[in-house]
């Protein structure tokens, strides 16, 4: 009987810790694969005992928290489906695992506490097993790697059934490509696995999208796009050069993050979008990043976040700006958490909670937080230094003082204090005094920011690319880009179609994260051409525009 039309057990485990002298099982997962039909998973969530942790970090990979598992099935109970859906599939069962050597240890457990007696009642084939004979220089060989590399494509795999999905899928294309070596039964494919030996990796990584196809792409500005096989988008790029940053993914032979790797490892196809400058692939790349959502997209990802507008005082925010929530935009709520939480102690350094002192202090837990002696001691050195800061509304003279702590930054007459500390760092009054000035600058950078995306969102943009003898101009308009166009040098930038718009109208143009970080990453393209020319010029009324030195000093502070 072929590989393919012999029916399989996929099995899958979630658990708390890599082994079980540690860590307990917390949800199975299985599926009865046969020939070509539609493969029906399940997956059931186990109880777990009371005295035994749910680590932070299997919640946040899995997604599964404590209150998940109460009310469901015990271990026992669940086992107990398995072997019923078992069936009639015989004794040992036919069961293709992903990285078997871990799940069995588990599988083993649950047979010894709950039976039946006896040998384990699976014969198992192990996927990775095989990938590491079929795909030896595959960098990464994971069940997300793996599975994308066979073009399944889901957006992450985290759970069990969808775990069982992607073992079944890439079983069916494994059984494939096993069938052309001339493995095509059941028992020689577990002899081949017992004899022969996987190949050590080679220092040269096998990267499944050919080069040919990466060199061929263009030297020229644009936005590039990693697929999987089929299509299925991995991740949005942007480049000043196309061709070379793509291939610098390839040639880089040490330093990759694991998550590039994985990546990599799936990437079968690549497509572009030229753009005429590196300014408008950055705008471009934030736009399709939000609206796709690439799985290996950390950065301007649209998960769920809004634009914020925050009270004159700070101390509230709401998701649309009115005549109380005039404030912003601003990029989260919580970014007025640190500053509010210190303004609360400067108010009452003796009845402040001990989670607003962590706040404070930028850390979740008041545990890392000074003491109150030790903040006292470095409230009366800042205040020392910046000739006093009352205790009776800090908010309003700690955002006048941002403005002279931005100045003295920006001449590097601003100590950021010690950096790349091993280990933990003791409070003390110099500590404190630093952390203060740091919470009160970025708050006021942040709230200059908020005044000049409200002004950029109506303006018109004109800069000279090297190489280029016209000029490149964009106008924009509630946040949007409505005229892209090279110019000739001498032509003078337009008055903005929405220069006569107040600010509340302004504000409401940021109706989402979309707006917002859209003209955040012009402006940070604006300062990044600025460092090198002084062609360059932003346009927000009636009034000349900026350039120059005047346009380096407005950016730099926000």
């Amino acid at each position: 009987m072929g590989l393919l039309d012999c029916e399989v057990l996929v099995v899958d485990t979630q658990t708390t810790s890599s082994s079980p002298k540690t860590g307990r099982l917390i949800e199975l997962g299985w599926a009865r694969v046969e020939s070509d039909e539609e493969v029906a998973a399940q997956s059931h969530l186990v109880a777990l005992p009371s005295d035994a942790p749910l680590p932070r970090a299997v919640s946040r990979i899995t997604g599964i928290h404590r209150d998940d598992l109460e009310g469901v099935d015990d271990e026992a109970t669940v086992w107990a489906r398995l072997q019923a859906a078992m069936g009639p599939m015989g004794r040992p069962v036919r069961t293709v695992i992903h990285y078997a050597r871990f799940e069995l240890v588990f599988l083993r457990q649950l047979q010894e506490r709950h039976g039946p007696e006896g040998a384990l009642p699976f014969e198992v084939v192990c996927t990775h097993e095989i990938a590491k004979r079929l795909l030896p220089d595959l960098p990464r060989r994971n069940l997300r790697a793996i599975a994308g590399y066979y073009g399944f494509d889901p957006e992450l795999l985290r759970r069990s059934d969808g775990h069982v999905l992607a073992t079944a899928h890439v079983w069916r294309r494994m059984a494939d490509a096993l069938a052309e070596q001339g493995i095509d039964d059941w028992d020689e494919l577990r002899r081949w696995l017992a004899e022969s030996k996987a190949p050590k990796r080679s220092k040269k990584r096998g990267y499944p999208m050919l080069r040919t196809e990466r060199l061929a792409l263009p030297d020229r500005p644009g936005v590039y796009r990693f697929r999987r096989e089929g299509g299925g988008l991995l991740y949005v790029g942007k480049a000043i050069s196309l061709r070379k940053r793509v291939n610098s993914y390839f040639t880089k032979r040490r330093g990759h993050a694991e998550r590039l790797l994985e990546m990599l490892s799936q990437a079968k196809e690549i497509d572009v979008t030229e753009t005429y400058t590196a300014l408008e692939a950055a705008m471009l790349e934030t736009d399709e990043i939000k609206t796709h959502r690439p799985a290996y997209n950390k950065a301007l990802r649209h998960e769920v976040r809004d634009v914020w507008f925050a009270t004159a005082d700070l101390s509230a925010a709401e998701s649309s700006p009115d005549d109380v929530h005039r404030v912003g935009p601003l990029p989260s709520p919580w970014s007025l958490r640190s500053f509010n939480a210190l303004c609360d102690w400067l108010d009452d350094p003796e009845g402040s909670h001990w989670r607003e002192r962590g706040r404070a202090m930028g850390s979740g837990t008041g545990w890392e937080a000074p003491s109150v002696d030790e903040l006292a001691a470095g409230l009366a050195l800042f205040r020392r230094r910046y000739d006093g800061v009352p205790n009776n509304r800090p908010q309003r003279e700690l955002l006048s003082l941002s403005k002279r702590l931005a100045l003295l930054s920006r001449d590097g007459r601003l100590d950021p204090g010690p950096r790349g500390v091993e280990g933990p760092r003791p409070w003390d009054p110099e500590r404190v005094a630093r952390h203060v000035e740091r919470v009160t600058l970025q708050m006021g950078r942040q709230l200059r920011r908020a005044r000049w995306l409200c002004l950029l969102s109506e303006s018109s943009v004109g800069w000279h690319e090297p190489g280029q003898t016209a000029r490149r101009r964009l106008v924009l308009e509630r946040g949007r880009v409505v005229e892209r166009c090279f110019v000739p040098p001498e032509r003078e930038l337009p008055i903005p179609p929405g220069a006569e718009r107040e600010r509340r109208e302004r504000q409401a143009s940021f109706h989402d994260i979309h707006t917002y970080d859209r003209l955040r990453v012009l402006s940070t393209e604006l300062k990044r051409i600025c460092q090198h020319s002084d062609d360059v010029e932003v346009r927000l009324s009636q009034r000349p525009p900026l350039r120059g030195a005047q346009l380096r000093q407005l950016l730099d502070r926000c």
